[in-house]
């Protein structure tokens, strides 16, 4: 079965940096964030008859978005508006649909590198397999397939030197690449990102698979 597709809400400050990501029923918490966060810059460097004189109007508008009953993304947007005129930043939100599977994967990945490089490098990744120069095979995971696709990796690996090996000749020649599957490992199972750890083993599968004419790529 096909999960449903969410709206994950991206809050984006001057295009680079993020101020947070909301779900479709998040919206109202959200816009109190935000609320809460201009507010606190404006207790620190207004008193309050300045507030009184350059910001009260504004901010019983938002104020006033608050307090419905039930918030949408037309009144985020409209917050966002109003709020642009208090603050020297630019604030937007950006909407996208995501499998809901892959939102904690999504939250942390655009909350490090930024909405922009979601948008270029996350979405759709696909892999092309070389042998002796030629495509042999296109693999496209899915966000929540990377991992697996790590570990089944490394276990391929591992169990192919096992296997072709003897335990002189992996001292001799494969030691160093194994410790490097294993440091891999152990970022993975340490919460470093997925798609860091999978362009880093990527690497050095292809370093070590050079002379047998085998690479992965990452199709940018």
């Amino acid at each position: 079965m096909i999960e449903q597709l969410v709206e994950l809400n991206v809050i984006t400050i001057d295009e680079v940096d993020i101020f947070g990501n909301y779900l479709e029923d998040e919206l109202f918490d959200a816009m109190k964030d935000l609320f809460v966060s201009l507010k606190d810059e404006i207790d620190k460097h207004y008193t309050i008859d300045e507030q009184l004189e350059y910001h009260y109007d504004e901010l019983i508008k938002l104020y006033e978005i608050l307090k419905k009953p039930q918030v949408d993304l037309s009144n985020l947007k409209q917050f966002l508006n109003i709020y642009n005129d208090l603050t020297p930043n630019h604030y937007e939100v950006n909407t996208i649909e995501i499998d809901p599977s892959d939102e904690a994967l999504i939250n942390r990945y655009i909350s490090k590198y930024g909405f922009k490089n979601y948008q270029i490098n996350f979405q759709k990744l696909k892999l092309e397999f070389y042998e002796d120069e030629q495509a042999t095979k296109l693999v496209e995971l899915k966000p929540h397939e990377i991992e697996d696709f790590i570990i089944n990796l490394l276990i391929e690996e591992t169990e192919f030197i096992r296997i072709n090996y003897t335990g002189e000749e992996i001292i001799e020649w494969k030691f160093d690449y194994l410790s490097e599957l294993k440091k891999q490992k152990n970022a993975l199972d340490n919460g470093v990102l997925e798609l860091i750890v999978l362009e880093q083993l990527l690497d050095q599968y292809n370093c070590e698979n050079e002379c047998l004419n085998k690479r992965i790529e990452i199709v940018k």
